[in-house]
């Protein structure tokens, strides 16, 4: 009989809560509804010497050059460049792995005892949700 009457005595509590519970939700549904998406993605990959060696320290730089049009609804809530290029260095592996706005890229890659990798903003292009994966080759400079 104690267990009944104090499942009926905290009823209403329970009640209210609930309706508590339900009203925050509803409250925060529109808020959830209207996120948009970032526009990131991971760009990964590896650079090796023209042998396939993995070369391990490599710097890349990512310099974002136009970022994408959105198109539909609702648009990016993202419309300004990110402050500065991007740099990420290789592993002991030569892998390297970055999280980067969606557009297209000027990507330079670095290495002591290398000659310098240039691609123009035209051929590295990150999209939305979409993994991209590189692969870049450096040549041993050629000391006189």
């Amino acid at each position: 009989m104690a267990q009944r009457f104090a499942t009926r005595r905290h009823r209403p509590l329970a009640l209210a809560l609930l309706a508590l519970v339900a009203l925050a939700a509803l409250a925060l549904a529109p808020a959830a509804a209207a996120a948009p998406m970032t526009g990131f993605t991971v760009a990964l990959g590896d650079v090796v010497d023209t042998a396939g060696a993995p070369l391990a320290g490599a710097t890349l730089t990512f310099t974002l050059g136009e970022p994408p049009v959105e198109v539909g609804h609702p648009p990016s809530p993202i419309r300004e460049h990110p402050p500065g290029p991007i740099r990420v260095a290789t592993n002991g592996g030569g892998h390297f792995q970055v999280l980067l706005l969606a557009g297209t890229y000027a990507v330079t890659a670095e290495l002591n005892g290398y000659e310098q990798v240039n691609q123009d903003n035209d051929s590295i292009i990150i999209q939305k949700g979409v993994v991209a994966r590189y692969r870049f080759v450096m040549r041993a400079d050629s000391a006189p």
